[in-house]
């Protein structure tokens, strides 16, 4: 590549190139989002809105970043990037509105095209019959029977009442006789009834 070459420079597609970046999550694996009538992820919802989304509420917008040219913009504040020092300065120039105001924009787009993305924060499917032992963990947890059934990534907890359950996705690919089988613990002396249903 020309830039990996002493003296080598920027084409004009490479400089004008955009380069985007979510840098922390703003959701948890106890964050369920809610389901449309197709049993897919409803985009439109606040859980996921850019501006005031996530669990903290204080939307994707604090941890998106966007690189152009010698500007970076993060958390609405403009970098310029010193290519010979490899450094950042904050505002090290006039700040410029009109600027920023552009690169806000880029950025507010470009969360929309990673929502209407195929696929975009669906939880897994479990494949049974491909490998084998498939096991299916808390982590494709798509519905529970409320909030006090808490989710974690390698465990979920809190089932209390009569009733209580939780949903994954499930998909058999090959036809044949499969064991299900279900691990859990519980604390008392009454014991516990767990079943399993598989289907709609």
């Amino acid at each position: 590549a020309p830039l990996l070459c002493e003296g080598g420079s920027w084409s004009h597609s490479e400089r004008n190139l955009y380069f985007y970046e979510s840098l922390k999550s703003k959701l948890d694996t106890d964050d369920l989002l809610f389901l449309g009538d197709d049993r897919k992820v409803e985009v439109s919802q606040k859980l996921l809105s850019y501006s005031d989304g996530g669990r903290d509420g204080e939307g994707f917008v604090t941890y998106t970043g966007l690189r152009w040219r010698e500007w970076k913009y993060i958390k609405g504040r403009l970098f310029d990037l010193d290519a010979t020092n490899h450094k950042e300065f904050f505002n090290l120039r006039t700040q410029d509105s009109e600027l920023e105001g552009l690169l806000s924009a880029r950025l507010s787009d470009w969360w929309q095209s990673v929502l209407q993305s195929p696929g975009a924060f669906e939880k897994p499917t479990f494949l049974i019959g491909l490998y084998g032992v498939s096991p299916v963990r808390s982590i494709g947890v798509v519905e529970r029977s409320g909030d006090h059934i808490l989710i974690s990534s390698h465990f979920i907890q809190g089932f209390k009442y009569s009733g209580d359950f939780i949903i994954c996705r499930v998909r058999v690919v090959q036809t044949g006789m499969y064991d299900v089988n279900v691990q859990f613990g519980w604390s008392g002396d009454k014991g516990a009834s767990v079943s399993i249903r598989i289907g709609e």
